[in-house]
């Protein structure tokens, strides 16, 4: 298949044009294919400055592919990656490689790992007011460089004691880690030019340490050094985030049309600042925090004869 996209805001605005296409190819040993590809050429963005002017987004491409295993089989595979890249340098890459275990007729097990790699040359940090920053309209938004990694696992278990009673079992550890670099503002709307602070119009950025060589806390920004314009700050936005959800589901049928449901949901997270990069080993450890735990009972009942 061959298509294309176009989408416009109420304001008559184009916002995104998208040619794409998709195809998949299935064999008799019922292995399958699926693989595509899509080219965005640059296009205006209503949201990129979070409610300010309209910004611009890079040409983007990229393409797909996924390989499944026939899915009939006590142990079935899926193998999946993806690229997506910009003119400016910014990607999005990901990569699964997940397996299917079916012991018995009654018991399913899916386990899918993914890694994801993300870099983002125009993400939005923050906006400020600034009477002087008039080809904005008083407003100066800040953007700079996300470099971010992504792990995380979705684990599934089905198991079907009997027409009556069944089990369900969902979890998914997540880490991730972002470090931003390099800020600056938008120079014109509905453009990609941008202002970057501590090279263009004399502007300076300046670190600001929670103790001698401590971590950075903030950064001290002054868009045209000695001119008129205000300084300001930026909180430092580098972090580290984990989290492990689940879900235990039991259903008991105890009438026909009449079930049951305990439910056991856990929750861990945190948020922490950014220190050295992603390292699996480390962000693994710390998915396992202090734990928050809600349980559920639900009833139903079949009143019709």
């Amino acid at each position: 298949g061959i298509g294309t996209n176009h989408a416009w805001n109420y304001g008559g605005d184009k916002l995104w044009t998208s040619v794409f296409t998709n195809s998949s190819v299935n064999f008799t040993n019922l292995w399958s294919i699926y693989f595509g590809g899509e080219y965005d050429p640059s296009h205006l963005d209503d949201r990129l400055t979070r409610g300010g002017p309209l910004g611009r987004e890079p040409s983007q491409w990229g393409s797909y592919l996924e390989i499944d295993t026939d899915t009939r089989k006590r142990l079935s595979y899926i193998i999946f990656g993806e690229y997506y890249g910009d003119v400016r340098g910014g990607y999005s890459s990901t990569v699964q490689l997940g397996f299917t275990l079916r012991p018995t007729s009654s018991i399913r097990v899916s386990v899918i790992p993914q890694w994801n790699g993300f870099y983002n040359t125009i993400q939005f940090v923050r906006g400020v007011s600034d009477p002087l920053a008039t080809p904005t309209f008083g407003g100066r938004y800040v953007f700079s460089r996300l470099n971010q990694t992504t792990l995380s696992a979705t684990t599934r278990v089905e198991w079907t004691l009997s027409p009556q009673l069944s089990f369900q079992l969902y979890a998914q550890p997540f880490a991730s880690s972002g470090e931003y670099t390099g800020f600056k503002q938008l120079a014109k709307p509905g453009t990609e030019q941008y202002i970057i602070f501590g090279r263009d119009s004399g502007s300076t950025v300046s670190p600001v340490f929670e103790s001698p060589g401590g971590k950075v806390m903030s950064y001290t920004v002054d868009p045209d050094g000695p001119g008129a314009a205000p300084a300001f700050s930026i909180d430092n936005p580098d972090f580290r985030t984990h989290s492990l959800r689940g879900n235990a589901v039991v259903r008991w049928e105890y009438r026909p049309g009449s079930a049951l449901f305990f439910v056991w949901q856990q929750e861990r997270s945190d948020y922490l600042p950014f220190e050295g990069g992603f390292r699996p080993g480390r962000e693994a450890r710390q998915i396992f925090g202090r734990p928050s735990n809600v349980f559920l009972v639900k009833a139903t009942y079949w009143f019709a004869r």
